[in-house]
């Protein structure tokens, strides 16, 4: 009995390390989206965190130092404009990520051609044992048919 044998076996490889790439270049967009996010959200943390240590423990009367409020108003700023930075950024890579999907998507399909066509190949070889088996278990009743 022959082994079953896909002749386009070192394409479906292909056509798997392909698609294995394109969620690799997917994740790795991904990641770097999510890492701005994570970004952002300890930017906005600090902010507030600041304010809170900076202005929490005055009273009202208290006077405040001109050089320490110019010193926090510039650092809030200065992580205002990196938090819009980064907004636009992730905007950018939301578009890069939309193309990515779509190619992942593209060799998904490709690879599942490939897969049913293999499968579809296999059935066949089964039907085509299964067929030869009861051929042979036919002669081998038709000669015990004969003895007897």
């Amino acid at each position: 009995m022959k082994r079953f044998n896909f002749k386009l076996e070192k394409l479906l490889s292909i056509r798997e390390y392909e698609e294995l790439e394109a969620k690799l270049k997917y994740a790795k967009e991904l990641q770097k989206k999510i890492d701005l996010e994570n970004m952002n959200i300890d930017m906005q943390k600090s902010i507030l965190q600041s304010t809170l240590n900076n202005y929490s423990k005055t009273k009202e009367g208290d006077l405040l130092n001109n050089e320490e409020l110019i010193f926090h108003e510039n650092y809030i700023n200065n992580l205002i404009k990196m938090i819009k930075t980064n907004e636009n950024k992730k905007r950018e890579m939301s578009e890069i990520l939309a193309k990515l999907k779509e190619e992942v998507t593209e060799t998904m399909k490709k690879r599942k051609v490939i897969t049913q066509l293999k499968s579809k190949q296999y059935e066949k070889y089964k039907d085509g044992i299964k067929k030869e088996d009861i051929k042979r278990l036919d002669e081998i009743a038709n000669q015990l048919n004969l003895f007897t």
